[in-house]
């Protein structure tokens, strides 16, 4: 299996800023060959609220942390993001910890969630476990107050990614001419999504005023006959990281804007996981 192919026209030179590389895969190789590294700071940490498009209410927002380690010789991500929903959409307040063990001989993703209601009470658990080399995963999902569980398997390809993945694996693309996902939401469902550059904008955000490139996300097989499109803005300046997400909330739910509110880097060094957020 060849996780994230990605079709691309320019070379990219060995030892590149921050370590990053990029390959055009044909045939059986190594796993650490074959898996795309995004351009990664050691440590980066940020925020960004969730508005509605229309009214320009602030329906929520998260704060993050993403630590790029190496372990036995092999990169390893682990992200941790703390959430609140404000419109009454969802879980009062969420945690996520996920962690990418991707370029090594036996590729995993694994991730831990819990929500809570208003009054801090956990009310759903949900646990992720894709095994890209045996090409499967499971999502567990367990009702707290209830007991009741659900198991789900997904079957992985060389294109499946998760939602967190996206905004990563994105960061490659201004090295390439365009990126395929099989984007597998939370429900277990699968859509198709094609990445390409569209232009550059000046994005004004909470964060400040950057020049970015647009990301046009557009879904495709079936999916694109009733699921419209995605956009994502992405600094110019490596490493890219998004700044602007307009589109769906999740496919067939509300249409939102996410914006950047705060961003930095700093070497990998012990720091308190974000709390989350009140209110």
């Amino acid at each position: 299996m060849q996780p994230w192919t990605v079709q691309v026209e320019v070379a990219i030179p060995a030892g590149a800023a921050l370590g990053f590389f990029l390959l055009a895969v044909i045939g059986p190789v190594t796993a650490v060959d074959r898996l795309p590294m995004p351009p990664l700071a050691s440590l980066e940490r940020g925020a960004y609220r969730t508005v509605d498009p229309r009214s320009g209410k602030e329906l929520g927002g998260a704060e993050w942390i993403l630590e790029h380690d190496v372990q036995q010789g092999r990169p390893v991500v682990n992200l941790q993001e703390h959430g609140r929903d404000a419109g009454g959409h969802g879980p009062s307040h969420w945690s996520d910890r996920i962690t990418l063990d991707l370029w090594g001989p036996h590729p995993t993703l694994t991730s831990d969630r819990e929500d809570h209601d208003a009054f801090g009470n956990p009310v759903k658990h949900e646990e992720r476990e894709f095994n890209y080399d045996l090409g499967s995963g499971q999502i567990v999902t367990t009702d707290v107050r209830t007991g009741a569980t659900r198991s789900q398997a997904v079957h992985l390809t060389g294109e499946t990614i998760t939602p967190e993945l996206l905004p990563v694996l994105l960061r490659l693309l201004p090295q390439a001419t365009e990126m395929r996902f099989e984007l597998v939401t939370r429900e277990g469902r699968k859509v198709g999504l094609l990445a390409k550059l569209v232009g550059r904008e000046e994005v004004q955000v909470p964060a400040g005023r950057f020049a970015c490139f647009k990301v046009e996300l557009d879904p495709t097989g079936l999916a694109r006959l009733f699921a419209p499109k995605l956009f994502m803005w992405l600094t110019v300046d490596a490493p890219h990281f998004w700044v602007k997400y307009e589109g769906p909330e999740g496919f067939g739910s509300r249409r939102i804007v996410r914006e950047l509110t705060w961003f930095e880097t700093a070497a990998a060094a012990p720091a308190p996981a974000p709390a989350p957020p009140r209110g």
